[in-house]
């Protein structure tokens, strides 16, 4: 996924980038270094700190500036100089695309600093999804609140459960040469 990143900033030259949720700064380094005239990397947590060491460290200080703020406190006029921004660039994805709630902070950005002809990166998304069961898990995880628990009962949690996605690994049992949602109409799996 880095990669994919660091291909779509390729084409930044000259132009002002807004990073944000910058982490580490990786993003705001590739744009950097695909020649943008300037880069505001915007980072609300104590990864602030350690961007704006990583961007002394490879002497980049003048091309990007690290803001330590949440993108929606962010002043145009101080923080980025009255400068409307060409390239908003954002890796706002979590697990199941929305599940790190960047996304409306996202909006938020391009709603007020992006330029009208600027560009958003990424600006589309697909997901996927392939039904699958797995009693085991959900027995071991959910299933119990339906049980006497000794001599209790707990149906009251389950709701909590299912509020929260489970992110496991699962083992493929079909092999390597097939992936369980690959295939079209009519396509048979194994069971």
């Amino acid at each position: 996924r880095t990669e994919a990143y660091k291909k779509a900033l390729d084409d930044v030259e000259g132009q002002v980038v807004l990073d944000v949720g910058a982490g580490t700064g990786i993003l705001s380094l590739f744009a950097a270094r695909a020649g943008a005239r300037h880069v505001f990397a915007v980072e609300a947590s104590d990864m602030a700190d350690v961007a704006l060491e990583i961007v002394r460290a490879n002497g980049l200080e003048e091309k990007i500036t690290v803001i330590r703020s949440a993108i929606e406190y962010i002043d145009l006029q101080k923080d980025l100089g009255g400068l409307r921004v060409d390239v908003l660039v954002s890796e706002w994805m979590g697990f199941y695309l929305l599940h790190e709630c960047m996304l409306p902070s996202v909006i938020f950005a391009r709603d007020n600093f992006l330029k009208g002809e600027g560009s958003l990166r990424p600006y589309k998304a697909a997901l996927y999804a392939c039904p699958t069961s797995a009693r085991k898990l959900h027995d071991q995880r959910i299933g119990v609140f339906g049980k006497d628990l000794y001599g209790y009962v707990f149906d009251g949690c389950v709701w909590s459960y299912y509020s929260q996605p489970i992110v496991s690994f699962l083992r493929s049992q079909i092999g390597s040469k097939c992936s369980p949602c690959s295939g079209g109409p009519g396509a048979k799996f194994p069971r």
